[in-house]
């Protein structure tokens, strides 16, 4: 089975995409900049609505892990 494919549009597309896959460099800090970012979001809203169960007086630990995550 042979695939033919006339489309521009759909071979510039494949082409950009065949070199991002050759050379991952890009997508790999594209998805680590995403975890990064997700990771801080998690923990940013477990400081806002988790209570304290250690101490009566808040520590913001969740705060203190969301801000140690690098950027």
């Amino acid at each position: 089975m042979t695939l033919t494919f006339n489309d521009v549009k759909f071979l510039a597309e494949f082409n950009r995409i065949s070199s991002e896959v050759k050379n991952p460099k890009n997508v790999l800090l594209a998805a680590g900049r995403e975890v990064g970012n997700r990771l801080r979001r998690h923990f940013r809203l477990k400081d806002r609505t988790e209570a304290n169960q250690l101490s009566p007086r808040r520590s913001h630990f969740w705060l203190q892990v969301a801000r140690s995550v690098p950027e």
